[in-house]
């Protein structure tokens, strides 16, 4: 495995995390909005904006975040600059709209 597969499947890991509050944020939504006001799906509301600005840093800073000599180089991620722009906007406005949403 090499240092940039590492960095990748580091920053894809809090996705699963966001499928999942998305998926009951969804479901309790279809319930009405005093279902949404309970503090357990304010608080998901709150942790999911958190993971979402997460996400848009880490895919913006990626070459910061995944710097380090390993075996006397260093080769940080990076992603192509329309995929970093997109995908941290993506998770910014998500962001936004959770927040929105508490």
């Amino acid at each position: 495995i090499t240092h940039n597969t590492i960095g990748v499947v580091q920053a894809l890991t809090v996705l699963p995390l966001i499928w999942a509050c998305t998926t009951s944020l969804a479901k309790a939504a279809r319930l009405g909005r005093d279902v949404l006001s309970q503090s357990s799906y304010r608080l998901l509301n709150m942790g999911l904006a958190a993971a979402s600005m997460w996400s848009a840093y880490a895919v913006l800073y990626a070459p910061l975040l995944t710097a380090a000599v390993v075996r006397g180089t260093s080769n940080p991620v990076s992603y192509p600059p329309l995929l970093r722009v997109a995908a941290s906007l993506v998770h910014a406005c998500f962001a936004v709209l959770c927040v929105g949403s508490y």
